[in-house]
């Protein structure tokens, strides 16, 4: 720090201190905040490009399951065209041995494996060949257990097909005897009528045992993130992780497990195309929409993937560690450049500061100078005129301060300049200004008060307190001060020479005036300025 420096105050020096300390804190702030603002743009940048690279993985994943499902769909529709169109079952029909169908569908399920019925049911709904298959046992039910099926949605369905279609019924739960079967036997049915020579002989089921379809399911979720979903058109959900959820049309108790209870903002859109939503509570939700073949649109299936928040928070936890590390290691960097820039920028404040300080105010006693004592002036009358105000000048000489300077010197001289400097700041108010003019010459301005007696007050406390003695290198010593007052008019109407017409230079020249007066009456005394 300059010598100049080293002089000021040290409310001053303490001043410059934190406004150092402030620059340095608020550079380093910018550096850091700007560097990770940065950091949070790319660490947007990234997720953004992180869910939707994930969410086009799932995309072409369900894209692949969707078209597995309709291979395996338009297969089992071959084997029921190819059962329904065999001569051996209208033949059986007409003939009425029919021990050659059951054998034929025996066979037929025994090679396939995954059809749990294979049925024939006549023009009346009643069961004349079935065929139960397990992995455990192949069972041809005899004629007395046979039932009739006429009220069955998918035989009243299959009947309203054209000749050489197949129904398709939707996912259900298989039911025997108007019970839900147990263990759980997730069926689709697949029908085609029978003719023969253009006569309605009866209608081919095929209980399709859907649970290779359902594991087909889970075994392609298991290789992508998120939670997988199958729903039918009405919401319900045919696979969940929830396993409680699954079948909620055929569950009573489960009549509200439904995606579109769940999800209600999201279901009209993801039952009606393929779409991808984004959404920060929710994660991703990517679905594509099953049309199975041979079956109608109200009963498609509707494949959903979840990506959870949490999910896509594990996926960027490598990102989010790096990006973290490579925070904490540029602190030091930032350091280091908050130092450089500190360098070079601080030292222009410092001379800033430094000139200001120099131009206005005193480098002895730390008071405000003249030049400054003459801006305060200039403020407080402008003050006293918008506010009508008053105030009041006090210009102060010391008595005697002339002696001790020719006997002791200079220095002795400077020590009480510095002791008067700060006897006065204590004896005045925080609102009140001491201001050292220059040599001997002080001035005390006081702003907001104008009466007579109130001034005589704070005059007479400023002889007193500049009376005391003085203790000057092992010397005590004793000056005076004549102080000249003058007052500021609360109202300039009353005033001849009002203030907002005199400059601050004739304010303290008339202040001075009656301060000499003092002097000439016998000094340590006050004396008002009187136009």
């Amino acid at each position: 720090m300059s010598s100049r420096v080293s002089r000021m105050s040290f409310p001053a020096v303490l001043k410059l201190a934190k406004r150092r300390f402030l620059f340095y804190l608020v550079l380093f702030s910018f550096l850091a905040g700007l560097t990770a603002l940065i950091m949070w743009f790319f660490h947007s940048r990234t997720f953004a490009s992180t869910r939707l690279h994930m969410s086009y993985h799932v995309e072409t994943g369900l894209a692949v399951q969707a078209e597995a499902l309709n291979v395996s769909l338009k297969e089992i529709i071959s084997d029921t065209l190819f059962l329904a169109n065999l001569p051996e079952i209208p033949e059986g029909v007409i003939s009425g041995d029919l021990s050659g169908v059951e054998e034929l569908f025996a066979s037929f399920a025994s090679s396939k494996k995954h059809y749990s019925q294979i049925r024939l049911i006549d023009a009346e709904g009643m069961e004349k060949v079935r065929v139960d298959f397990n992995p455990n046992s192949l069972v041809i039910v005899p004629g007395e257990k046979l039932q009739n099926k006429s009220d069955r949605y998918y035989f009243l369905e299959a009947l309203e097909c054209r000749p050489g279609a197949v129904y398709v019924s939707p996912l259900d739960l298989n039911k025997e005897h108007g019970k839900i079967e147990h263990p759980l036997n997730p069926t689709i049915r697949f029908a085609s009528k029978v003719y023969y020579d253009g006569g309605f002989q009866g209608v081919v089921i095929l209980n399709y045992n859907a649970k290779n379809l359902l594991n087909q399911f889970d075994n392609f979720s298991a290789f992508y993130s998120g939670d997988y979903y199958l729903l039918n058109s009405d919401g319900y959900y045919l696979a969940s992780p929830e396993v409680l959820d699954e079948w909620g049309f055929m569950f009573p108790d489960r009549k509200n497990k439904r995606f579109d209870v769940d999800f209600p903002r999201d279901w009209k859109t993801l039952s009606n195309r393929n779409t991808r939503i984004f959404r920060k509570d929710l994660g991703v939700l990517v679905s594509r929409i099953i049309y199975l073949p041979g079956i109608a649109s109200k009963h498609k299936w509707i494949a959903v993937n979840r990506i959870t928040p949490g999910v896509l928070a594990l996926k960027m936890r490598p990102y989010r560690r790096m990006l973290f590390l490579i925070f904490i290691c540029l602190i030091p960097v930032h350091l280091l450049i908050t130092g450089l820039l500190r360098k070079y920028l601080i030292n222009e404040l410092d001379r800033q500061e430094i000139l200001y300080h120099a131009a206005n105010y005193d480098e002895l006693t730390g008071l405000p100078n003249r030049q400054m004592g003459i801006d305060c002036l200039e403020q407080m009358t402008a003050v006293c005129s918008r506010y009508q105000t008053g105030g009041a000048v006090l210009f102060i000489d010391l008595d005697g301060f002339k002696d001790v300077n020719d006997q002791l010197g200079h220095d002795a001289g400077d020590l009480i300049l510095k002791e008067v400097a700060r006897r006065l700041k204590t004896a005045i108010r925080h609102s009140d200004t001491a201001i050292r003019l220059g040599g001997d010459e002080f001035v005390v301005l006081v702003p907001y008060t104008s009466s007579i007696k109130s001034l005589e007050v704070v005059a007479q406390k400023l002889i007193d307190i500049l009376l005391q003695p003085y203790r000057i290198s092992g010397r005590v010593l004793h000056i005076g001060a004549s102080i000249g007052v003058r007052r500021i008019q609360g109202n300039p109407a009353d005033n001849e020479d009002a203030y907002s017409v005199l400059s601050p230079e004739k304010i303290l020249q008339e202040a001075d005036s009656a301060m000499y007066k003092a002097k000439n009456n016998g000094k340590g005394q006050y004396w008002f300025f009187d136009s």
